[in-house]
Formats: C-alpha cells, structure tokens, sequence
C-alpha cells in the first residue's frame, strides 16, 4: 500500500465523495468511518489502483498478399504492446475471422481442410517462429498475465513493457473464386487487478 493524500470533496447525510490529490502510482486502501449521534460506529474499507495503462497497435492494416494452393501464405508482422506499471491483463485477438469478396468467402482457418484464415504470434517481438501453425480467429486469447505474485502495481511509476508479433496468414484451395478478400479484426485488453 501507498501513503496518499484524500481530500473531502462533499459530505451530505446519505453520501460523501471525495477527491485525489496527485497520488503516486500505487495501490490504496481508504477506510471511512461514521459514527451517529447515538454512538454507533459502522467503518467501509475500499481498494483502487492509480496505473498507467498503454495499448498500442503498430498498424492499423496489413495485406497477405497473393494467396496460394501449395502453402500459407503470410502477412508482415504486426506489434501489440501493452505497458502496465503493474496490472494483470487479458490480451485475445477478435472479429469474425472471414475473409470476403463479394458474396465470395474464405472461412476462418479449420486445420482441417487446410484453408481459411487464421493467425500466428509470439511474446517479445522476436518474431514467429513457427509460422506453419495458425490459429483459428473466434477471438483467440493471446496473453493472460495474472495480477499477483511478481506482478504489482510499483509506486515507482516505472512501465512494464509487453509486445506481441502477430502475423495472419491464409490458404486456399483450387476452388476458391479470385477476388481483393478482405476481413476485419480487433485486438481486446482488459486490465485485471
């Protein structure tokens, strides 16, 4: 926990409210009391967090290219970062996963049939390393980073950084029309403290 400043702000007979006076980065714990003319006390303990949460997606398209019978074929790269100064979060990847042309279709990769479209990734930003692997879009999770044991909100303000690589791929078969496909996805984060 962090020492802070709480100021009143507004106390009537049923609410109070009250203001943050530049609080560090941190986790807090405010305890309200209040005691009737009778003498009775009753007291509420509250939890919150001050963090500073960044999401940033390095690209808002990206192209495959030519798709191809033979083998997948490959988007470039494309970076998720997420800097936390210490929240857990949930990272998945979104959208229908269907590529389209028309009233033409390329379904969401299956493994089976060996076509659709689908993704791949990876921690760190190294790069895919196994890009023979997709993963179906429906949304898939990415990450889960738990808030806990090592993973704390620091009064230090100082960010951890967390990038993902992610490229999408797609395979087709000899009976799929030609066309400009095209599908749209989204990334979700949802901080967990």
């Amino acid at each position: 926990m962090t020492a802070g400043s709480i100021s009143s702000s507004g106390i009537t007979a049923s609410t109070a409210s009250f203001t943050t006076n530049t609080l560090a980065y941190g986790h807090y714990r405010t305890t309200f009391s209040i005691t009737d003319a009778a003498g009775n006390t009753t007291q509420q303990t509250n939890y919150f967090y001050v963090d500073q949460l960044e999401f940033i997606v390095s690209t808002g398209s990206t192209d495959i290219g030519t798709l191809s019978t033979l083998n997948q074929t490959f988007s470039p790269s494309v970076n998720v970062t997420v800097k936390t100064i210490g929240a857990g979060f949930n990272l998945s990847l979104g959208g229908s996963g269907t590529m389209s042309s028309g009233i033409s279709e390329l379904a969401s990769w299956s493994g089976a049939q060996n076509k659709g479209l689908g993704f791949t990734s990876t921690a760190g930003g190294s790069g895919i390393t196994n890009i023979a692997v997709l993963t179906p879009i429906n949304p898939t999770a990415i990450e889960n980073i738990a808030f806990g044991t090592g993973n704390y909100i620091g009064g230090n303000g100082i960010q951890k950084t967390y990038t993902y690589t992610i490229r999408y791929g797609a395979q087709i078969d000899s009976l799929q029309p030609s066309g400009a496909y095209g599908a749209n996805t989204d990334f979700r984060l949802q901080a967990a403290y």
